[in-house]
């Protein structure tokens, strides 16, 4: 704030286009903006730098009890109780301090009643940028119902989408599944009373999960033309409802039906095309606000692109049904039918229950990672190529098709021989005898390996895209109330330095008192009372360290706000040791209760042509595993570990080296700690992806290469390299 300004008279105001208090100001300068500001329910304000009123609406003057000529030119204190008055004046000076929107909620007795508003405060200013005033939205919400949970931070709620993506990425999960766990996490999300995934079906939306007061509502069909849901679904865009009685889009019969006061909905899409929608409702009106409305636009994007991979899911499985079907139609020989699946890389299988035999044609073995000719035909043999981690499951899915006599589809991995993991999708169905018993199954299998890879790295993608948005926004919120503690510690340590001057003298004066025999016992029990040394030699230590805290908040912000911005398709000059900066302050948390982190950036590195949030995600990759490999050392000492990182030029390339004090590698899997889907670590702690990623975005996006050193019980270092050169075409294939 331009404090030289802060005793603006009215006089000057008007001069610098801040208008008369008395009857016009720049808000009222325009008629028609005037009446609609007069209109709204909200109080609408404006003030000088001085506090005073140069503006209210109809509703702000209404709400003070008093004519509008009677609060133009007053202040807070001149309509207010002292109390009220100063904590209003106290939010105008952090607003304009920060310079910023500032939003808050305030309790005030007005004429023996006490009303709860909510604030939004903003500064404005004049043409050379200077700060001359104040506008203010004040909206009463005066008995709005705050359930367990509504008052969940942005960070709790980053942390739950994080939580929630993950879930649902990693696990294989039919879509009615991952559709009622998103509906359930976005209740508790949300607050909300209630929550519902709806789907078109022809000119209807049909409620596939719900959760908590909808959950009567499934299966329930709501007409796309005439309903809230509807106008989210054919405008494809977030819609909000803050009172269903004032909303005539909204279906009064189905509110009272699920006790609906106010609502979101956001769309689901499948590309640009609108597939259904997500629904939030509460029981009170204005419930939700814009950081809601933003949290499920989140939601939205994270279920349409599970819903996008479901569909995948299912084209792909019929068209192994037609493979299948066709191929048993075309060849009517087991050998013909056997090249030809070879030729398409499809098994077959016939499993005599009966008799406890399984025959496999066409390419199953090789699927499975067996020699041609290998397989006995049992049963455990089979199961015995399942990853260990996956047998409860496919025979779970197994014994829920032939308990429901329903077909047979799950997808899960097998471990081949050497140790590599692939990614298999079966399906098949079971043939009974007129009795109804169990006899035969027969199916199909086909490896997506490649496809489950295409599908985590756009995880990875849309995952590091979601945070980003939703990071980027925390950032911002957190970086407002960071500076204004900042601001106030600066001022109180100024201050202080101006009171220890103060008692300093203070302490002459009773030393000379005492000397000329003036009683000072009451100043000394004072000073021994407050304990004065001590705060003289703590409060100034304790202001340095508050400060310093401060700037370990505005430090990782600011990396926190530079890692999540969106990086583009194309190589440019990067600072790379600014970027492993960022990266090290946003992984803190991953390693600073297990490792020390020593930096060795070379200073004269210069600008690397590369993909910056590509290069960022590596660094990150590789962190995480140092701080898991460390981990697992020091796990039982509680000792701590180290992790180097350095930078330097190599002939035309740049060196980046990423040093652990780990476990290392042991040699058995030297090999494959690049292949997809392989891991050493324990389930929950690593998908087998990260260090797959990370040679991909290195050798094919940026025709660098990734390698690594290890020793067992020592340590391993991983060497990036990258060209210091953009390569012809970043991201082919190479």
């Amino acid at each position: 704030m331009d404090r030289s300004r802060a005793g603006l008279s009215l006089e000057q105001a008007v001069a610098e286009g801040l208008g008369s208090p008395s009857r016009e100001s720049p808000l009222a300068a325009d008629r028609l903006a005037s009446a609609i500001l007069d209109q709204t329910p909200d109080t609408v304000f404006a003030k000088d730098l001085v506090g005073r009123y140069i503006y209210i609406n109809r509703a702000g003057a209404a709400a003070c009890g008093l004519s509008r000529d009677a609060v133009l030119g007053q202040r807070d204190h001149d309509l207010f109780p002292r109390e009220v008055a100063d904590s209003l004046v106290a939010f105008d000076r952090a607003t304009l301090a920060v310079g910023g929107e500032e939003i808050y909620e305030e309790s005030v007795s007005i004429n023996g009643a006490m009303t709860e508003h909510l604030v939004t405060k903003t500064p404005f200013r004049d043409s050379d940028g200077q700060i001359i005033g104040l506008i203010g939205l004040v909206k009463d919400i005066t008995g709005r119902k705050r359930p367990e949970g509504l008052g969940r931070t942005d960070t709790d709620r980053l942390t739950d989408i994080i939580e929630l993506q993950q879930a649902v990425g990693t696990a294989v999960m039919e879509p009615s599944a991952f559709m009622q766990l998103i509906v359930q996490r976005t209740r508790d999300l949300m607050g909300a009373n209630g929550a519902a995934i709806l789907l078109r079906d022809g000119e209807d939306l049909v409620i596939r999960a719900a959760a908590g007061t909808t959950v009567m509502g499934l299966g329930l069909r709501v007409p796309i033309d005439r309903s809230l849901v509807g106008a989210c679904f054919r405008s494809n865009q977030a819609v909000q409802c803050d009172d269903v009685q004032n909303d005539p889009r909204v279906r009064l019969a189905a509110c009272e039906l699920f006790q609906v006061r106010s609502a979101v909905v956001v769309p689901l899409r499948d590309g640009l095309t609108t597939i259904g929608v997500l629904e939030a409702i509460a029981d009170v009106p204005g419930f939700f606000g814009e950081s809601a409305r933003q949290t499920m636009l989140l939601v939205g994007g994270l279920l349409s692109a599970a819903l996008a991979r479901s569909t995948a899911f299912e084209a792909n499985r019929r068209l192994l049904d037609e493979r299948t079907t066709t191929l048993a139609a075309l060849f009517g020989s087991e050998e013909r039918l056997r090249s030809a699946m070879d030729a398409a890389q499809i098994g077959v299988w016939d499993w005599d229950v009966v008799g406890g035999r399984i025959t496999w044609l066409g390419h199953h073995e090789a699927i499975c990672g067996l020699a041609p000719g290998s397989f006995d035909g049992r049963y455990e043999t089979f199961l015995a190529c399942v990853h260990p981690e996956d047998r409860p499951g496919m025979e779970a899915a197994l014994t829920s098709a032939l308990a429901s006599n329903s077909e047979y589809s799950h997808s899960h991995r097998v471990v081949w021989p050497d140790g590599s993991v692939h990614w298999v999708l079966g399906r098949g169905e079971f043939r009974r005898d007129p009795e109804g018993h169990t006899i035969r199954m027969y199916g199909a299998i086909m490896d997506i390996t490649d496809r489950r890879v295409l599908e985590h790295q756009l995880l990875q993608a849309q995952k590091i895209e979601a945070m980003g948005q939703l990071a980027a926004g925390i950032a911002h919120e957190i970086n407002t109330p960071t500076q204004y503690v900042g601001d106030n510690l600066h001022f109180l340590q100024e201050a202080f330095e101006g009171l220890l001057r103060v008692m300093v003298v203070y302490g002459d004066v009773v030393e000379a008192a005492r000397a000329v025999g003036v009683p000072v016992a009451a100043a000394d029990a004072a000073w021994k009372s407050a304990d004065g040394g001590y705060l003289l030699a703590e409060i100034p230590r304790a202001t340095v360290q508050a400060l310093d805290g401060i700037e370990r908040v505005t430090k990782i912000v600011r990396a926190m706000k530079e890692f999540s911005h969106p990086g583009g398709t194309e190589a440019i000059p990067v600072d790379l040791n600014h970027a492993i900066e960022n990266t090290i302050a946003v992984s803190r948390n991953e390693w600073k209760y297990l490792a020390d982190m020593v930096l060795e950036l070379s200073p004269d590195l210069p600008p690397v042509p590369c993909l910056a949030g590509e290069i960022q995600q590596v660094i990150l990759n590789l962190i995480v595993n140092a701080a898991h490999a460390i981990g697992d050392v020091v796990a039982e000492s509680g000792g701590r570990g180290t992790i180097r990182i350095s930078t330097t030029v190599v002939e035309g390339f740049v060196e980046v080296r990423v040093r652990d004090s780990g476990t290392g590698i042991p040699l058995e899997v030297r090999s494959r700690v690049f292949d997809p889907f392989f891991t050493t670590k324990d389930v929950g702690r690593g998908t087998g992806q990260g260090l797959a990623l990370a040679r991909d975005a290195i050798v094919r996006k940026h025709r660098g290469s990734l390698t690594f050193e290890s020793e067992v019980g020592a340590g391993t270092c991983f060497l990036i390299r990258l060209p210091l050169h953009a390569p012809d075409q970043p991201g082919a294939e190479s």
